[in-house]
């Protein structure tokens, strides 16, 4: 049988009691989970000596230790989830990955590029820097979906109602081919559309129909919701109404606008990736 292989990205401080429901969650299913242990190399901290090109560079003993420290604790933790799995019993595999910031997000993409599916667990352990490195990576840089705030696996992998925050468009049109395995799978699949347009050149006379009736013709039971927002941000529209409707998951396009303008400006993206209390699978 086909496996559906899942990406997991943790910091080597995390605790591998963070992936217990992850473990349960493919017990038993066509799953396959990967996980890449991240840790942050320090950058070199070099003393010159001498007029160049005669003098010499000097690396601090002091950060050579600190890299074989780093590199230890790497590989105990590696070995640590590896023999959680083997004791559980799963498909998996564990790898580390070592390197300078900079250099995160590449490793990030390699492993996506053979994967179906991403999510950050809850306990990642990863810290701001890395955890916005790792979620950019995987929304700009892999052909796959990332699912976010994902306290209960179950919810993105196998979920009985869905949110589709639907926008026409490129990114959501991508999340929704990324997610149409756990389209298909839900019992429930709702295409909500916030302050529609419904002129024929932007959101069309009938907003949502058109991804809806694509989603019917792959086996999908859907409804499409036109909805106010009532000058609200649309973030906080999303998330209420997924509550609203006791949705699992929520599906949505990531980054309409640039990286940098939500970074700076503000965004829908940008929130939903701070502050949802639902978990989101997203794509760009």
């Amino acid at each position: 049988m086909p496996k559906n292989t899942v990406l997991l990205i943790v910091d080597k401080s995390s605790q591998v009691t963070s992936l217990n429901s992850w473990i349960d969650a493919v017990e038993g299913q066509d799953s396959h989970l990967s996980v890449l242990v991240a840790a942050m190399a320090q950058p070199i901290p070099t003393t010159a000596y001498g007029a160049i090109p005669y003098g010499g560079i000097v690396v601090t003993e002091e950060w050579q230790r600190a890299v074989k420290e780093d590199a230890e604790e790497l590989s105990e933790k590696v070995s640590q989830i590896e023999a959680a799995f083997l004791d559980a019993g799963i498909s998996a595999d564990v790898r580390g990955c070592h390197c300078e910031l900079p250099l995160l997000a590449d490793e990030v993409a390699d492993a996506a590029s053979v994967s179906d599916f991403a999510a950050i667990p809850e306990g990642h352990g990863l810290d701001p820097a890395m955890h916005s490195r790792v979620v950019s990576s995987l929304l700009f840089q892999s052909p796959i979906a990332l699912a976010l705030h994902t306290t209960d696996p179950m919810a993105v992998l196998k979920p009985k109602k869905v949110f589709v925050a639907w926008k026409p468009g490129l990114p959501a049109s991508r999340a929704v081919h990324a997610a149409l395995p756990q389209l298909q799978q839900a019992e429930e699949v709702v295409v909500g559309i916030f302050d529609p347009d419904m002129r024929a050149a932007q959101d069309g006379e009938e907003p949502g129909a058109d991804v809806a009736t694509w989603l019917s013709r792959q086996g999908c039971t859907v409804t499409v919701e036109q909805l106010p927002s009532g000058g609200k941000n649309i973030s906080e529209c999303i998330d209420a109404h997924a509550k609203q409707l006791a949705a699992d998951a929520i599906v949505m396009g990531a980054y309409g606008h640039s990286k940098w303008h939500e970074r700076i400006f503000g965004g829908t993206t940008h929130m939903i990736i701070k502050q949802a209390g639902t978990p989101v699978i997203m794509a760009h």
